[in-house]
């Protein structure tokens, strides 16, 4: 029987400690989805995802809620794409793309299965680079700034982590001027390590001054500071690039920096 004790630990190891439920996975196998012809080896492969699926991240939100421990992420495993690219032929690629359409529409975190048993296949798909890099492009959505500096979408960066994992990547690290998302260990076996600078006015110069080194073996980490892009008003008031949501204009603050870690980039930012 649960006494108050154990529901009091219960409920610390949630608010305090952060208590979660990193995963839960739905595997569907698509060995019915074979067919000689890849065009219609890949509908058949998002129509049956889409329809065993499709109540996945719902189910799971209710389960947060009747529990109260949240679950970080809904993913589906699938038979290895290889095998149904040996009975179909033509481009693989056509079943990734299938499987990110799959993953769209359900609203999952993510799929496994593409790389799996693929072997020197793989290769293959990596040495297309200039394909490969297309498919890149296609995530990235870069805004100029009046400064000439890009700012980069969060959720990209969770999209390429996203697809680095579709890989079979188990460790890896997606940095792009300091927005993160990782996962696993480096080549050490360590946790990674991610530098964070001193917020000091005037320091113009990337990742000669730190303040912390912040070990992270899963999430993303997104950090904003007013040390480099703001100017003064008339006043003395330091006006910064980061705006408030709440006006729409420039913060006046003296807040230098903050570094958030969330188990996504998006989320963090």
């Amino acid at each position: 029987m649960l006494n108050m004790k154990d529901i009091m630990e219960t409920v610390q190891m949630i608010e305090e400690e952060h208590l979660d439920i990193r995963t839960i996975t739905m595997g569907i196998s698509l060995l019915s989805c074979c067919d000689p012809d890849i065009d219609r080896s890949c509908q058949k492969v998002y129509d049956k995802i889409t329809a065993y699926a499709k109540d996945l991240v719902q189910v799971g939100e209710q389960i947060e809620a009747e529990y109260g421990i949240p679950i970080i992420n809904k993913r589906i495993s699938v038979t290895p794409i290889a095998m149904l690219a040996a009975a179909s032929g033509g481009d693989p690629v056509k079943y990734a793309l299938a499987l990110d359409r799959a993953a769209r529409a359900v609203g999952v975190n993510f799929i496994g299965g593409y790389s799996a048993l693929v072997h020197k296949g793989l290769s293959v798909i990596i040495n297309e680079s200039e394909r490969l890099s297309g498919l890149v492009e296609d995530l990235l959505d870069f805004s100029r700034m009046q400064s000439g500096h890009f700012t980069f979408h969060m959720e990209k960066i969770d999209l390429l982590a996203e697809l680095v994992e579709g890989f079979g990547a188990e460790n890896y690290i997606v940095d792009i001027g300091g927005e993160v998302r990782c996962r696993g260990v480096n080549r050490q076996g360590q946790p990674w390590r991610i530098g964070v600078e001193t917020p000091f006015d005037g320091n113009m110069t990337d990742g000669e001054y730190l303040q912390r080194r912040i070990r992270l073996s899963e999430g993303g980490l997104a950090t904003s500071g007013n040390y480099r892009r703001y100017y003064l008003d008339a006043d003395g008031n330091k006006v910064a690039h980061t705006l408030d949501p709440r006006t729409g204009r420039s913060v006046v603050s003296r807040l230098l920096s903050v570094t958030v870690v969330a188990p996504t980039c998006a989320e963090a930012d």
